[in-house]
């Protein structure tokens, strides 16, 4: 609507309110608000204020304030963090925190720590520690520092700064 240059490949529709530039490469919906650039490679990519928000294939991405949000193969969502990316089918969360990545059918949420990543089939939940990361196991924490669990657990964390698993 407002946005300098708004393209798209094959069957893609992009939207751009306010951003720079809106694109997309394969099937992939892309919402800009007021971002820069709102990239997707068969992916829907939702950006609302971040710089960049790009999706490689067959994974939607949405970035409300924060700078980059980029997913391979996975929705990540991040309203003010930084960086939020996903690698393969896994749905990736950032309201605050500065990154959160999932790397396989993983999801990960993080409200207020800084990262939150997942390795292979575990969710992870951080509303308020610095990382939650998880390798297919679920750990509860809700102010202790370090929660890990190393057989087939979910990661929760609130306000504890590391709470990993492994397996």
């Amino acid at each position: 609507s407002s946005g300098v240059l708004s393209s798209g490949r094959p069957s893609a529709p992009v939207f751009s309110s306010s951003g720079v530039a809106s694109s997309v490469r394969s099937s992939a919906p892309v919402f800009s608000s007021s971002g820069v650039p709102s990239s997707a490679y068969s992916a829907p990519a939702a950006s609302s204020s971040g710089v960049p928000s790009s999706a490689r294939s067959s994974a939607p991405v949405f970035s409300s304030s924060g700078v980059a949000s980029s997913a391979y193969s996975a929705p990540a969502a991040s309203s003010s963090g930084v960086p939020s990316s996903g690698r393969s089918s896994a749905p990736v969360f950032s309201s605050s925190g500065v990154p959160s990545s999932g790397r396989s059918s993983v999801p990960v949420f993080s409200s207020s720590g800084v990262p939150s990543s997942v390795r292979s089939s575990a969710p992870v939940f951080s509303s308020s520690g610095v990382p939650s990361s998880a390798y297919s196991a679920p750990v509860a924490s809700s102010s202790g520092v370090p929660s890990s669990g190393r057989s087939s657990a979910p990661v929760f964390s609130s306000s504890g700064v590391p709470s990993s698993a492994y397996s």
